[in-house]
């Protein structure tokens, strides 16, 4: 991540930063096992990959957890439709996700796009959970 900072700052290029959740990802892994759950892992993997450019990156962060770049990704809808060609993708593939994106403008960081964007994926899995009666 440091070196595509470096180049974002000295190109004075936009980027994307997505964040990825599987969702219910512990109950596979409780109810079908292990090897299920990184079978989930490899396909959400393969998904992730399958919906960016080749030159963007996909990574594991941790957990169920994917975080995807795409530099030189610019416009005010670039996040929007990231988001919505990762969510289908992740759907036919028969995988359920939280997805979230910020933007890393030219004057920003992709440090604070992370942040952002991992900070809207948070409530939006909180939002999901008191929506099913959950506690928070």
């Amino acid at each position: 991540m440091a070196a595509e900072e470096a180049r974002c700052a000295r190109h004075e290029l936009d980027a994307v930063v997505m964040v990825v959740d599987l969702d219910d990802f512990k109950a596979v892994n409780d109810t079908s096992g292990h090897a299920a759950g990184d079978e989930l892992l490899r396909r959400c993997a393969w998904v992730l990959r399958d919906a960016v450019r080749a030159h963007d990156a996909v990574a594991r962060t941790g957990g169920d957890e994917f975080a995807l770049l795409a530099v030189h990704t610019s416009g005010d809808q670039a996040p929007a439709t990231l988001i919505s060609r990762l969510r289908t993708n992740l759907a036919r593939a028969g995988l359920r996700a939280t997805v979230a994106a910020a933007t890393r403008g030219r004057t920003g960081t992709l440090a604070a796009a992370w942040r952002s964007a991992d900070q809207e994926m948070i409530a939006a899995k909180r939002a999901t959970r008191l929506g099913r009666g959950g506690a928070g």
